[in-house]
């Protein structure tokens, strides 16, 4: 028989405060066709684990009266010092892949589906610029892996 813990099922983590690195993003259009941000984060846990997770930022046209999420490209740009350069329009998120800050982690869930982190919010981190994966507990060195 399989050996395993039953607690290994899940698959979030607390909500919380979690350092994270912002670590790419993609330009397309939702489902409905609104252009549309998402932003992925790599989510570092106490325990050394790492998760990844996606926020969506939809930026409907003008007049369409769908909502936009366009607040959440503003915290980011806030949390990483750039508040400015969002009011100018100018923030262009794609210069601080690899910077750091401090996402806080909530549970959604949804009958049927399971339980998911989702990002709340936005803050900065107590380190500036870019990190390593490995400082931000992250990978191992090579030496350690098993293949």
């Amino acid at each position: 028989m399989f050996a395993y813990n039953p607690k290994d099922a899940v698959m979030t983590q607390p909500d919380g405060d979690y350092p994270a690195v912002l670590a790419g993003h993609d330009e397309k259009n939702s489902a409905a066709g609104n252009p549309m941000l998402v932003v992925m984060f790599t989510v570092y846990a106490p325990d050394g684990t790492m998760c990844e997770l996606s926020d969506y930022i939809v930026s409907p046209p003008p007049g369409s009266g769908k909502k936009s999420t366009v607040f959440k490209l503003k915290r980011i740009a806030q949390a990483l010092g750039q508040e400015e350069a969002f009011e100018a329009g100018t923030f262009d998120i794609s210069k601080f892949m690899g910077y750091n800050l401090t996402v806080t982690l909530g549970t959604q869930s949804q009958a049927g589906y399971d339980d998911k982190n989702t990002i709340r919010a936005y803050k900065p981190a107590s380190a500036t610029g870019p990190v390593s994966m490995a400082a931000a507990g992250g990978a191992p060195p090579d030496d350690d892996l098993p293949f």
